[in-house]
């Protein structure tokens, strides 16, 4: 059901439902994997739909304390998925290394690009090029199905 509901935000442009509760690192850096632990959080959520003045309780929150918070739980990301790549051998070789890395760095460079870096592309495929995520994704494939593809026997 989620993965509909990604792609019907995908389709909208839009950033589709995630179930941050199962992420692997924010059950890393909190130690906690119910979830019910953001039932307050989807509460909060809908109090500041409800009423948006409350909004502005959320701009008086330190710049330099919600960025690290989100540093911190960033940081707790990589460090999951590297030590899930670790412990599960899922880097194997050079070319495993490679397609783990790769659309990593494609990603974040996109993420970090200007949105003019991007004016050059047709209006239709801006949104697909200039998405670090959709790129390293797409990256990650290419990588596994068409370069390293492994040959069967």
């Amino acid at each position: 059901m989620q993965g509909l509901a990604n792609m019907a935000a995908g389709g909208l442009g839009v950033i589709g439902p995630v179930d941050y509760s199962m992420s692997a690192g924010v059950i890393a850096a909190t130690g906690c994997s119910s979830r019910y632990a953001l039932v307050p959080a989807g509460i909060s959520l809908f109090l500041c739909g409800t009423f948006p003045d409350l909004v502005f309780l959320l701009f008086s929150i330190p710049g330099a304390v919600m960025g690290s918070l989100l540093f911190y739980l960033m940081a707790s990301q990589l460090a999951t998925g590297l030590s899930m790549l670790v412990k599960e051998k899922g880097i194997a070789n050079f070319n495993n290394g490679i397609t783990v890395s790769l659309p990593v760095l494609i990603g974040l460079l996109i993420a970090f690009s200007p949105p003019t870096a991007f004016s050059a592309f047709p209006e239709l495929l801006r949104p697909i090029i200039g998405n670090g995520f959709v790129m390293g994704t797409l990256m990650v494939i290419f990588l596994e199905h068409v370069m390293f593809r492994e040959k069967s026997s």
